[in-house]
């Protein structure tokens, strides 16, 4: 069986940019590539085909995304900087009255409220460093929502009402967040 061509370079353009197919996204024909990367064999064909250019195809619940074979240190330590951006935004998201998971559909209008009404969540909220200094609470969870959906994380559902959609990829921010080991934790039980 040989590879779909179009299908492998879509995959490409798309994974190579550090980006995920979900098996729930809607747009991008991103479910349709999920779709064809689950079929028979293919994962493991295009795993090979993708490991001769150094890099590695990798399966999650219900998303595909590339690893590199070998990463240089100013890669990982870009990496490093980037969580440190999601693990902030999965704190304000996690301490929401309604938190993420898989297909969770959030609103702007909803989260500024619920912001607005929590003084813990709005400090959360403005802790939170993207690009700009938005000091209207709309404009910098529409920054945070539009980073996530830049990374493949969320897609944006509904431009007029601004619905955001949690993709299968967010499993992926819960899965490395989870393998952080604070020393000092561990450190202090080791004590007791």
């Amino acid at each position: 069986m040989n590879l779909h061509k179009e299908y492998t370079t879509e995959i490409f353009q798309l994974l190579s940019k550090g980006n995920f197919i979900s098996s729930n996204a809607s747009k991008d024909h991103a479910g349709k590539l999920y779709r064809y990367i689950s079929e028979e064999d293919h994962f493991e064909r295009l795993k090979a085909y993708f490991a001769l250019i150094n890099l590695s195809l990798e399966c999650g619940n219900g998303y595909y995304y590339f690893s590199q074979i070998s990463e240089k240190e100013t890669l990982r330590e870009e990496k490093i900087l980037k969580f440190e951006r999601y693990i902030d935004i999965l704190d304000l998201f996690t301490s929401l009255e309604n938190p993420p998971f898989v297909g969770t559909r959030y609103t702007i209008t909803e989260i500024a409220q619920e912001c607005l009404g929590n003084p813990m969540q709005k400090e959360k909220l403005e802790e939170i460093r993207i690009g700009g200094n938005k000091a209207n609470i709309t404009d910098k969870l529409r920054e945070i929502l539009d980073f996530l959906t830049a990374d493949t994380f969320l897609e944006l559902e509904d431009e007029e009402t601004e619905t955001y959609k949690v993709l299968d990829s967010f499993n992926y921010l819960l899965e490395i967040i989870k393998q952080i080991e604070i020393y000092g934790e561990q450190a202090l039980s080791a004590t007791e």
